[in-house]
C-alpha cells in the first residue's frame, strides 16, 4: 500500500505505479496462502494458519481498493467477495470492515443497489460506519464521507448499543475529531429526509429546528454512552465484582465523585437521592421532589454514622393516576408501606432509622425539565446505588415502559453481580422477584410518547451494565 500511496501522490500519476502495487498485493496473498497450507501440514493447531488467514483477509480487502483505482471493477469485486468468503474470523468489526470493501467494490462496478444492500446491515450487528468510528484514521474518514454521499444508515446500533456516532464522541484523537462532523452530517440528511417525507406541509425552518433538536439528542445520547463507559468500566464493575460490606457505601461514593468533579456529569446526571422512611411515612401520601422530604447523597456523608449503614429501596410502580402516580385513596402509598414494614420483618439487620426510599416521583425533579432529563438519564446509576428494588406488580405492570426499564436495569445487576436484592409484591404477598419473566420490550405503553427515546436509550444500557467491554 505505500507503493499505492506514492502513485496517489504523484501528478501526474504514473499507471507502472499502480501496477505494481496490485503486483505485490497479489504476491502477499500468495504468500499467505502457503504459510495457511504449511501451517495445516505440520500444525493444524499452530497460530499461524490464523495469521495467514488473516494476512490473506487484508490482502484482498486492499487488492479490492487496488483495482478500483485502476479502474478493473470486475476484479475489485471478485477479490473483495473473496475475502468475504474465505473469511474464518468471526469479529463483527472485521466482518463489517469487509463488508465495506465488498459495498466500495460494487458502487464502482455501477452495482449500487447491491453495494447499499452491503452497507446497510440489520440492527444489532457492526456496520462498516460503526467499524470506522471504532478505528478512526485519515483514510477511513475518506470511506466515512464517501458512504455518506451515497446514503449509507449511520444510524445503526451494533451489538453494544453504539452506534457510529457513539463510537466517534468516545474518541479523542485529531481523527476522531474530525470523525464527527462526517457522522452528524450523514445523521442529518437522513432525518431531514424522514421529516420531509413524514410530515408534508413544515415550513423550511420548522424542519430545520426538528432536524437539529434530533441531532442535539443523539449527540446528548452518545455523550451520555461516553459518561457510563468511563464510569462503569474503571469504577462501578470493579466495586461491583470485588463485593464486601462497603460496596454500596463505596458506589455512592463513586457516583457522587463522578456526577460531581466530571465536567459533562455535572450537567447530564443528577444526583442520588432518597426520602428517609420514617418521613415517607408520616408524609401519609406519596411525596413529591418539592416536598422538602428529599435527601441528596453526597460523598461526605459517609463520614456521618447515619447515612454509614443507610439501606435504600428502590420502588418501582405504575402510575395508576395516569398523569399522577396515585389515586385518591392513596393505593400506592399504602403498597409501599406495607412493603416496607414487611421487608424490615424479613431483613432484620436493616434498621428503621436508616431505611431510605427511592421513587421517581420525589427522586426526579417534576417541574424543571431540564434537572428531569438529568434524573431521568442517571436512572442506571440509581438503582446501582439502591440495596434492593421492590416491584409493585399489578396486570399492566410489565406492559408499562419505565416499569420494564427499571426492571431490565435490576435484573441485569443480580445476573451480573449477585449483589443486589429485588422483590415483588402482587396480591398483598412481597416475594422473590421471577428474573427469568419473558417481557415482551416491543409494544411497551407511554404516558408520553416523547419519552420514548429515553426508553430506548435506558433499555440499551441496562443490557451494558454487566458488560466488561461494554
Amino acid at each position: 500500500m505505500a507503493i499505492y500511496n506514492l502513485w496517489q501522490s504523484m501528478t501526474p500519476q504514473d499507471p507502472a505505479f499502480l501496477q505494481e502495487a496490485i503486483d505485490k498485493m497479489n504476491e502477499r496473498v500468495s504468500l499467505s496462502r502457503a504459510l495457511q497450507e504449511r501451517a495445516k501440514a505440520e500444525d493444524p493447531g499452530s497460530r499461524y494458519l490464523g495469521l495467514g488467514q488473516t494476512w490473506e483477509s487484508v490482502g484482498l480487502s486492499r487488492l479490492a481498493v487496488l483495482y478500483v483505482a485502476a479502474g478493473d471493477t470486475g476484479k475489485a469485486v471478485a477479490a473483495a467477495r473473496e475475502c468475504r468468503r474465505r473469511q474464518t474470523n468471526k469479529d463483527p468489526t472485521v466482518s463489517a470492515f469487509s463488508a465495506f470493501f465488498l459495498g466500495n467494490a460494487l458502487w464502482h462496478d455501477g452495482q449500487k443497489d447491491a453495494a447499499l444492500q452491503a452497507w446497510n446491515v440489520p440492527p444489532e450487528t457492526t456496520s462498516p460506519p460503526t467499524a470506522l468510528c471504532k478505528e478512526p484514521s485519515e483514510e477511513h474518514n475518506g470511506y466515512l464521507k464517501f458512504m455518506a454521499d451515497a446514503g449509507v444508515d449511520f444510524d445503526i446500533s451494533d451489538e453494544h448499543g453504539f452506534s457510529a456516532l457513539d463510537y466517534a464522541i468516545l474518541g479523542d484523537s485529531k481523527d476522531a475529531v474530525a470523525t464527527v462532523p462526517i457522522v452528524e452530517g450523514a445523521l442529518k440528511r437522513a432525518i431531514d429526509s424522514r421529516i420531509r417525507s413524514e410530515k408534508r406541509g413544515l415550513s423550511e425552518d420548522e424542519i430545520q429546528k426538528q432536524v437539529n433538536e434530533a441531532i442535539a439528542y443523539k449527540k446528548r445520547q452518545a455523550e451520555l454512552r461516553r459518561l457510563y463507559r468511563t464510569v462503569l468500566q474503571e469504577q462501578i464493575r470493579p466495586e461491583l465484582r470485588a463485593k464486601s460490606d462497603s460496596t454500596l457505601k463505596r458506589l455512592r461514593a463513586i457516583c457522587s465523585r463522578f456526577v460531581t468533579e466530571d465536567l459533562k456529569g455535572q450537567t447530564m446526571l443528577d444526583k442520588f437521592k432518597y426520602v428517609r422512611y420514617i418521613d415517607f411515612k408520616n408524609h401519609q401520601k406519596l411525596p413529591r421532589s418539592d416536598s422538602g422530604l428529599v435527601k441528596v447523597y453526597s460523598e461526605a456523608d459517609n463520614d456521618n454514622h447515619a447515612t454509614d449503614e443507610l439501606f435504600v429501596i428502590f420502588f418501582s410502580y405504575r402510575w395508576i393516576g395516569g398523569d399522577v402516580p396515585d389515586d385518591s385513596k392513596n393505593t400506592q402509598w399504602k403498597r409501599m408501606i406495607s412493603c416496607a414494614e414487611a421487608f424490615l420483618v424479613q431483613n432484620p439487620d436493616v434498621r428503621l432509622e436508616t431505611l431510605g426510599i427511592w421513587l421517581d416521583l420525589a427522586c426526579i425533579d417534576q417541574d424543571n425539565d431540564e434537572t428531569r432529563r438529568s434524573g431521568i438519564d442517571a436512572l442506571p446509576l440509581a438503582v446501582t446505588q439502591c440495596n434492593a428494588m421492590i416491584s409493585l406488580v399489578d396486570p399492566t405492570y410489565y406492559t408499562r415502559a419505565w416499569c420494564v426499564v427499571e426492571v431490565m436495569l435490576i435484573r441485569e445487576l443480580q445476573r451480573a453481580y449477585k449483589f443486589h436484592v429485588w422483590q415483588e409484591e402482587s396480591d398483598g404477598s412481597l416475594q422473590k422477584a421471577d428474573k427469568n419473566r419473558v417481557v415482551d420490550l416491543n409494544n411497551l405503553g407511554l404516558s408520553r410518547e416523547d419519552d420514548r427515546p429515553s426508553v430506548d436509550f435506558l433499555l440499551r444500557q441496562s443490557a451494558l451494565l454487566g458488560k466488561d467491554d461494554a
